[in-house]
């Protein structure tokens, strides 16, 4: 990675690492001949060999000229400022745009039917400019961390465009390598590497289907008539509903051809303006307000200050005395009068990766509300689980259940047959760390080697080149008989397939930090596990993991802490970065569930709930690793 200081082309000076991907990093810089402007530096860093160097360059300058001419010529498109090459190593400048991602937006707020709609045409109209570009432009990777709402005018600009990775692998002829782009966003014939104009198509129904309900696209299901089920409970017209499914078909013949088609589709569905919802059509503005801008505008940097300058002395005041009242209410009893907390004493079960937090959260809502008595109930003999937790609740044995998996088909079933309604709440985001022995020498694996891992199809660690100092190199896959680990295995890792049978279950550890001492003791042995979880221990090792071997992120921040030097005081740290804006693959989430027929549970779980998303308490689910939603 580059240094901070460091000076690339002779006058773009690099201030800080925004992100690392599979063919470089992303860096915030500021251009020494513009005033000092910000800037944003792309190194492209594919591993070319000598023999297609020249092949490479040819490419990178054709698809680097396209780019600046989208730039150029749509104002919701990054300018490229420059492009060059350094040390065999390709860059490219581009603007630097201020304001929120799509994915920083959605882990506030979930949007109108009319707020989708805007999206929709608002980036449709892009992707109608890039497809009818000279050069039939597809951009590879719609998604919502590749969304930018500009602070300046609301506008979504469209960032990331996948055509120069694509080239590279082009001039590496590497046929093995997997598609351009982001799984959960991908249609059938991109995973094959034969994208289409309506595979951005696709992309951008996913997306503007998370938005509309809240739900991750790997969280997505479909009924036998190739709709997506969770469109049914919104309040959403049938109309955009017909559009969003129409969009997302499985099969490309079945698509949308073109963006000008969808455009066309929801002009028709706003002339029949009683069939929209336009409840709230004014409030996105007005919310995303609420969300802290990530990027900050180089054009407008100096003037922002100057008005900061100007409005701070009148300001100060009336900003200290609301941050005042802001951290006076939530460490106050006040609090729990405005979040209707009950009185009273109140049991919970679940999840035992909560553990980290749970006791921390339960002792600071105590101290705020002393009249809110929880009590959390353990499992006789065993751990807790977010499946135990679950059913003691239905049994109305406890009064909410923590989770980190969503309720199953099955127990939504059950609860209606007891004339119950499972609600589930998430409050938290954590990331799935693939846990190995430290001796293991393998530092990596793709999605493709883990499924195949997983699956059967790779039994023996020599099969990845590994060599281990045990003469038995046979892999053995640990897993918890109630782990919620399994739910995420099943929706984003094998993809249909079973797992393997010769899995060894860890019945009888009473939690997690049991559950991993047990594997590491196996020098061939893999387990998937809570990132914060595995990130307490300095006795195994997690690795780092994408869609493909270029492209991998570690759950772990960096600079990460050898085992060597891992002590109870110097640990590794969750990469709470990747999981939030999703560059980490394996992420899930933590739930709060409640019965919404039981006033009591419902009363007591929402008031949970509430608490749990002020200040004082989201501060410590971040300090045990998660990311508090």
């Amino acid at each position: 990675m580059l240094v901070p200081g460091t000076v690339l082309g002779g006058c773009y000076k690099i201030i800080r690492l925004l992100g690392i991907g599979g063919f470089g990093e992303t860096y915030e810089a500021e251009d020494l001949k513009r005033f000092n402007c910000l800037c944003v530096v792309k190194r492209l860093r594919p591993q070319i060999n000598f023999s297609v160097l020249e092949i490479t360059r040819r490419l990178f300058d054709r698809e680097a000229r396209t780019l600046r001419e989208l730039g150029d010529e749509h104002e919701q498109i990054p300018q490229l400022y420059a492009y060059f090459e350094e040390n065999q190593e390709f860059y490219l400048v581009q603007e630097y745009i201020e304001g929120a991602t799509l994915t920083d937006i959605l882990l506030e707020i979930t949007l109108s039917e009319f707020e989708v709609i805007d999206l929709l045409k608002q980036v449709l109209k892009v992707l109608d400019f890039i497809h009818n570009h000279n050069n039939r432009v597809i951009h590879r990777d719609i998604k919502p961390a590749n969304l930018i709402r500009r602070s300046k005018d609301n506008k979504i600009v469209v960032i990331d465009f996948g055509a120069v990775k694509e080239k590279f692998q082009e001039a590496l002829n590497d046929l093995s390598t997997v598609a351009i782009g982001t799984p959960d966003y991908m249609p059938l014939e991109q995973l094959q590497k034969r994208p289409l104009p309506c595979s951005d198509i696709y992309a951008l129904g996913i997306v503007a289907i998370q938005a509309l309900t809240g739900v991750h696209p790997g969280k997505l299901t479909r009924n036998i008539d190739d709709n997506i089920n969770e469109l049914v409970n919104t309040n959403a017209s049938t109309g955009l509903k017909n559009v969003l499914n129409n969009m997302v078909r499985t099969q490309s013949s079945q698509r949308y051809e073109s963006a000008f088609e969808v455009l066309k589709a929801l002009k028709e569905l706003e002339s029949k303006p009683q069939q929209i919802d336009y409840n709230n059509q004014y409030n996105l503005q007005q919310r995303l307000t609420q969300i802290p801008d990530t990027q900050i505008s180089p054009t407008k940097a100096n003037k922002k200050f100057l008005k900061f300058f100007k409005c701070i002395v009148a300001g100060f005041a009336i900003v200290s005395l609301f941050s005042m009242l802001s951290v006076f209410i939530n460490n106050s009893p006040l609090v729990c009068i405005l979040n209707s907390v009950p009185e009273g004493n109140f049991s919970y079960s679940g999840s035992t990766t909560w553990q980290l937090f749970r006791d921390d959260v339960e002792k600071s809502i105590e101290n705020t509300c002393p009249q809110f008595q929880l009590n959390f109930s353990p499992r006789p003999g065993n751990g807790p689980g977010s499946g135990y937790g679950i059913q003691l609740l239905l049994k109305k044995q406890v009064n909410f259940a923590i989770s980190s998996r969503n309720v199953s088909d099955e127990e939504n079933k059950q609860a209606q047959s007891q004339g119950a309604m499972l609600v589930e709440e998430p409050v938290a985001i954590d990331g799935i760390a693939i846990g190995v022995n430290q001796n293991l020498p393998i530092d990596a694996l793709t999605i493709n080697q883990l499924r195949n891992l997983l699956t059967g199809k790779i039994n023996d660690w020599n099969q990845l080149g590994v060599t281990n100092s045990s003469k038995i190199n046979k892999i053995n896959v640990y897993e918890g008989s109630n782990s919620s680990v399994n739910e995420i295995l099943k929706l984003k890792v094998l993809g249909g397939n079973k797992l393997r049978e010769d899995v060894n279950k860890i019945d009888n550890a009473p939690g997690i930090t049991e559950g991993m001492r047990k594997v590491f003791r196996d020098e061939n042995g893999i387990f998937l596990v809570s990132s914060a979880h595995l990130a307490r221990q300095c006795q195994g090792k997690a690795l780092a993991i994408d869609t493909d071997s270029s492209n991998l992120v570690s759950p772990y921040k960096n600079p990460q802490v050898p085992l060597a030097k891992c002590t109870p005081t110097n640990r590794n740290k969750p990469n709470v970065t990747a999981f939030k804006n999703e560059t980490y693959p394996l992420t899930n989430r933590l739930f709060v569930i409640y019965n919404q027929n039981n006033p009591i549970s419902k009363q007591v779980g929402t008031a949970y709930i509430k608490l749990l998303k002020t200040a004082p308490r989201r501060k410590l689910i971040e300090e045990a690793g998660f990311v508090a939603i």
